[in-house]
């Protein structure tokens, strides 16, 4: 699956996308990607994206430079 990152409303501004491999025995994996530049303050919406039902489970989510 993916995950679509967006600002302001889930229909809004995508700032970027990462891809979310698959695990078979339901590990935990640490996934990076890129984002587009964005300045002030903005409310962060997560749209998951694919084929199954239950994907993936977010635990955490950072940014940095």
């Amino acid at each position: 699956g993916e995950i679509a990152i967006h600002l302001g409303q889930p229909w809004t501004w995508e700032i970027g996308k990462v891809t979310v491999p698959g695990s078979k025995n339901g590990e935990w994996l640490t996934v990076t990607g890129e984002i587009k530049k964005t300045k002030g303050i903005h409310a962060v919406w997560l749209r998951f994206c694919g084929r199954q039902p239950e994907m993936f489970e977010v635990d955490s989510l950072s940014f940095s430079k």
